[in-house]
């Protein structure tokens, strides 16, 4: 994470202390909102996040888990009331954690966001696909290229990056 006397920018990204990102890097921003229904119209919950990228990894996950419903049911022959999220956690930590190891930290500006509706969850990242990869591309099977592998290195399971 060092290049001769200085820092690269990924020990910046992943380790940085939240106020001096918030002067030198302002593109480690996380922008999170719970809507009402099935648009942007109207939104009970509206934040922002500045910080380092597992800080932010951190409050995503927390909004996540704190907006998000918690369907419970009984079943048969069992005492206690089973609760699981609407959404899978697993799932939703590895699109955050893609949203943050992926983004291309050189271009200032920009933010990742979080939108959860009634009806599904939307995670984005500002700036372009990486090496020309298409948005058919990601439905289909494809070799991952970070933009800063040292970033996707420590946020993403290994078999992502």
């Amino acid at each position: 994470m060092l290049r001769g006397p200085g820092l690269l920018r990924a020990a910046a990204v992943l380790f940085g202390r939240t106020e001096r990102l918030d002067v030198e890097m302002p593109q480690c921003l996380l922008r999170v909102a719970r809507f009402r229904g099935l648009d942007r119209m109207a939104f009970p919950d509206n934040r922002q996040f500045t910080g380092n990228a597992v800080r932010l990894l951190a409050s995503a996950e927390r909004f996540r888990r704190d907006s998000l419903p918690i369907a419970g049911r009984f079943e048969p022959d069992r005492v206690e009331r089973i609760d699981e999220p609407r959404d899978p956690p697993l799932a939703t930590h590895e699109a955050l954690a893609n949203a943050l190891g992926h983004r291309d930290y050189a271009i200032g500006g920009g933010s990742v966001g979080v939108a959860i509706y009634d009806d599904r969850v939307e995670i984005t990242s500002a700036g372009s696909l990486p090496f020309g990869l298409t948005p058919e591309q990601l439905f289909a099977p494809h070799e991952s290229r970070p933009w800063n592998p040292l970033i996707a290195r420590t946020l993403l399971p290994a078999r992502d990056h």
